[in-house]
């Protein structure tokens, strides 16, 4: 396999002694050969054996050295999943076939994909376009319009699901009933005859290619990724059922029952309606999940106000005065350890223990209990949850994805 070049961005640099550590630490992994850092422009370039070493094992090299690599994430809403099997397809593609990726994770529930990768070696169309080349879809939109989207995305989901499925009821019921019907017995002699199966030729066709194209369209996607999944199975047990009763039909109008006297289109179309009925269910459920979620994420502050150093003051010449202002600003931007000050009718922002004040506080939206909570200097306070009466002031204990919110939603 060729060797592949890939310059990281590096911090945590001092002198020209860090970047000598880097590239030295560096040498000592299998499949890196060539590696230089400049110390000027704070990048690694590095030349390794891609079946060897991937991008991951060099940034946690890097790291266990004591530097760090500049890294962002992004989302991106997938399209077009059916199964398990495409989320590993997903996540396998832009973690082997795109070169900048540090990792990528696929939610199946939430059809999003969270990538880290390094800006400048890759762009968020270098991934959409591996994600299409995969077979497999990105909500494109505004950032500010992206959950209208998504949501837009789902509802049409939703509604092709729907109006698949009820086409598939529409001729696979009556197929079914005459199928049976006539095996049972319940029919005269009229239904042994030829065009009584081409009848249900012509029930099966809409179900097979219109309620069932989606299972061909995956298969051809999942094949070509040299994989097998979910649409596979379906459109490979589906055919062999519709594919063995064509000739067999063709054969009985001739006169010829060489290949059999019975077919089995309403094998075909039930297969295809019932499982199309699960597909109807879990873009429903699916569509319900990602609601929640987005509920959930709303019941966020945005913003906190905390107290930082406004300036210092002289006073005896052993002591300065530190003067203390209220700042408010990104949720984002809170540390552990800031006071955060919450006025009355305000969203506690972070969770933490109480420092000073009384109150009563709302945390129904995490316990479901009606009642507020008493809450004084000791007492742990919630993020998201609302401070109904007095001004409390909070010691930030857990920020951002630590804190209680996050992980439920999470």
């Amino acid at each position: 396999m060729a060797e592949k070049k890939v310059s990281f961005p590096i911090t945590g640099m001092h002198c020209a002694n860090c970047s000598a550590t880097i590239e030295r630490n560096l040498k000592k992994l299998e499949g890196v050969g060539e590696t230089t850092v400049n110390y000027a422009n704070e990048k690694a370039t590095v030349v390794y054996d891609p079946s060897l070493l991937n991008e991951q094992k060099i940034i946690e090299k890097i790291q266990s050295a004591g530097y760090g690599v500049a890294t962002a994430k992004i989302d991106l809403p997938i399209t077009g999943m059916t199964c398990a099997n495409c989320v590993a397809t997903v996540e396998r593609t832009l973690n082997t076939k795109v070169p900048g990726i540090v990792s990528a994770n696929v939610n199946f529930a939430t059809e999003k994909a969270t990538v880290e990768y390094i800006p400048g070696l890759v762009t968020r169309a270098d991934m959409v376009a591996a994600i299409e080349k995969a077979g497999y879809g990105v909500v494109e939109a505004e950032p500010g319009e992206m959950e209208d989207a998504e949501q837009a995305a789902r509802e049409a989901e939703i509604q092709d699901q729907t109006r698949k499925f009820w086409v598939g009821v529409l001729f696979s019921l009556p197929l079914f009933l005459l199928s049976m019907s006539r095996d049972l017995g319940f029919l005269g002699a009229w239904a042994e005859q030829p065009w009584v199966n081409w009848l249900m030729l012509a029930l099966a066709t809409p179900v097979q290619f219109y309620t069932g194209w989606d299972y061909y369209v995956g298969s051809y996607h999942a094949l070509r990724n040299k994989t097998a999944n979910m649409d596979v199975l379906v459109a490979m047990g589906s055919s062999a059922a519709f594919f063995y009763s064509l000739p067999v039909t063709i054969a009985l109008t001739l006169g010829s029952d060489a290949l059999g006297m019975h077919v089995y289109y309403e094998t075909a179309a039930v297969i295809i309606t019932l499982i199309k009925l699960g597909k109807l269910l879990e873009a429903r459920a699916k569509g319900q999940t990602s609601a929640a979620i987005k509920k959930l994420m709303g019941l966020r502050a945005k913003t906190a106000r905390v107290l930082r150093p406004a300036a210092q003051t002289a006073g005896t010449p052993q002591f300065g005065v530190i003067e203390w202002e209220e700042v408010d600003i990104p949720i984002e931007q809170v540390q552990v350890g800031d006071i955060v000050i919450v006025r009355p009718g305000e969203k506690i922002p972070v969770d933490g223990i109480v420092t000073e004040g009384r109150s009563a506080v709302d945390e129904s939206m995490l316990t479901g209990e009606s009642l507020p909570v008493d809450k004084k200097p000791g007492d742990e306070a919630i993020g998201a949850t609302i401070n109904k009466q007095g001004l409390l002031k909070i010691e930030a204990t857990k920020v951002g994805a630590q804190t209680a919110l996050a992980q439920i939603i999470r």
